[in-house]
C-alpha cells in the first residue's frame, strides 16, 4: 500500500495506516499474536494519530493552492 500511495495519492497511505491500526487490534482475534495485549490499542493510537495528521496536511494542502 506504500508503494501505490507514494505513486498514486497520499489518503491511500493515510487510510492504509487506519487499517493497520485496525489489523493490530483485530489480529489476536484470527491468528496467534506474539505481541503482548497492549500493543494493539497502543499502535492503533499512533496509527490513527498518523492518519489523521497526514489527512490535514493534504486538506491544508488542497486550500493553500
Amino acid at each position: 500500500m506504500a508503494i501505490i500511495g507514494a505513486r498514486a495519492s497520499a489518503w491511500i497511505l493515510a487510510a492504509a495506516l487506519l487499517g493497520h491500526g485496525m489489523f493490530d487490534v483485530s489480529v489476536g482475534l484470527f491468528l496467534s499474536n506474539p505481541a503482548p495485549g497492549w500493543w494493539g490499542p497502543f499502535c492503533l493510537g499512533i496509527d490513527v494519530v498518523l492518519a489523521l495528521g497526514l489527512a490535514v496536511l493534504l486538506i491544508r494542502e488542497k486550500t493553500l493552492q
